[in-house]
């Protein structure tokens, strides 16, 4: 039988140096090996570490990384620059005089330490915490002065923006993987496969609005580390009618996961890596309360604790060939032949707080996750098989 997976593929990268991440060069090749040695030959380089994600790229790991991903090269004696380096070098370049004026007011305060002075800077911190609490640009137009939006936009809408662009970015990921694999692009069955996938995920997010409530304040349900999100009732890329999105939202088969990671005020706290309870940092931050916590905001990630790039794409790939490929195969409980994808169960590990965690970028562990995609093939008489069907009859 033949396996669409057993060749190497040529996947192309962007390629830049650690020292200068501005110039990216375009490096084609397939396999770990060959990609060293092109890029030795460009940078008239020998001594070299190659990273992606903030983390060493092995053999193992190098099978996993997408197509046009950037890779940095850390050359013998430097040290590796992460996110972190890299957003917070450029928005103190571009903030200095607001990382100045704290530190002088630091100095200021731990030198001249009086009463007066204590009661200004309390003063000055109930103020702060006000403008925290409004939500228009007229009452806090710092905030908004960076931002290319509208005169009577919120805080809110902002911030639900910004939680829809990150899920969103999900999407086109999985979309984007999925797409360029071998078998998407040579077998029209696995094709059809990919294509109904992907606009059941579509669909589906559409009529949540992408989770845009994740990083809304003002969104009544309020979720925390220690809540616990039962999965036991589960919940085209074309564009999705106002009506199928309404029916999706009646039905609640994504209620639970609608949530807000942040409390009344805004604050979010760090949940730890993905293998923590809590965050042994305390990291948090209001990103509602100034211009800088907004733009610092970036440097909190949602960390899938399930990996996408090395458990669940993989895992739809592999399932979506035994499809196509082993069509002898029975589902065990039933002893009846496969006929789809656990359509809900990857669409939770992808897309929502069953298997996000709001990280702070000190506690994005990029090594490898002991965790495994419970995504799997169903046959007729599988549970989820009946409820993926009831919840199509329910929106078409």
């Amino acid at each position: 039988m033949f396996n669409f997976f057993n060749k190497n593929i040529i996947k192309g990268f962007k390629v830049c140096k650690n020292s200068d991440r501005s110039k990216k060069y375009g490096i084609a090749s397939d396999s770990l090996k060959g990609l060293n040695e092109k890029i030795g030959e460009k940078f008239k380089i020998k001594d070299f570490q190659l990273f992606y994600d903030d983390a060493l790229i092995n053999e193992e790991f190098y099978k996993t990384i997408p197509n046009q991903s950037t890779i940095i090269i850390v050359e013998d004696g430097e040290t590796y620059k992460t996110d972190f380096d890299v957003i917070f070098d450029l928005f103190r370049k571009t903030n200095h005089e607001t990382f100045n004026a704290r530190d002088l007011i630091n100095n200021f305060i731990t030198n001249n330490k009086n009463e007066d002075l204590i009661m200004t800077v309390i003063k000055l911190q109930n103020e702060m915490e006000e403008k925290t609490k409004v939500s228009d640009r007229e009452s806090h137009p710092e905030w908004f002065s960076s931002l290319d939006s509208k005169k009577n936009v919120t805080k809110e809408a902002i911030m639900r923006t910004k939680a829809k662009d990150r899920i969103k970015g999900y999407f086109y990921k999985t979309k984007d993987e999925l797409t360029k694999s071998r078998i998407y692009q040579v077998n029209s069955e696995g094709r059809k496969i990919i294509d109904d996938l992907l606009t059941d995920f579509f669909t589906f997010l559409s009529g949540v609005d992408f989770f845009e409530c994740l990083f809304d304040r003002s969104h009544d349900i309020k979720f925390f580390p220690s809540d616990e999100i039962d999965a036991k009732t589960f919940v085209k890329r074309r564009k999705v009618d106002e009506d199928t999105k309404l029916k999706i939202k009646r039905s609640k088969m994504f209620e639970k996961y609608l949530v807000s990671l942040c409390n009344d005020l805004g604050i979010f706290n760090c949940h730890g890596s993905w293998n923590s309870d809590n965050c042994t940092y305390d990291h948090k931050i209001n990103p509602y309360s100034t211009r800088e916590a907004l733009i610092l905001f970036q440097i909190f990630n949602l960390d899938h604790q399930i990996e996408i790039s090395r458990s669940i794409f993989p895992s739809i790939l592999k399932n979506i060939e035994k499809l196509c490929m082993e069509k002898n195969l029975k589902c065990e409980a039933h002893a009846k032949s496969f006929t789809s994808l656990s359509v809900i169960t990857y669409f939770l590990e992808i897309f929502t707080v069953k298997n996000l965690k709001l990280v702070h970028i000190i506690c994005h562990d990029k090594s490898s996750h002991e965790r495994e995609t419970k995504g799997r093939l169903l046959c007729e008489d599988c549970k989820e098989m009946k409820l993926i069907k009831m919840i199509k009859m329910k929106i078409s």
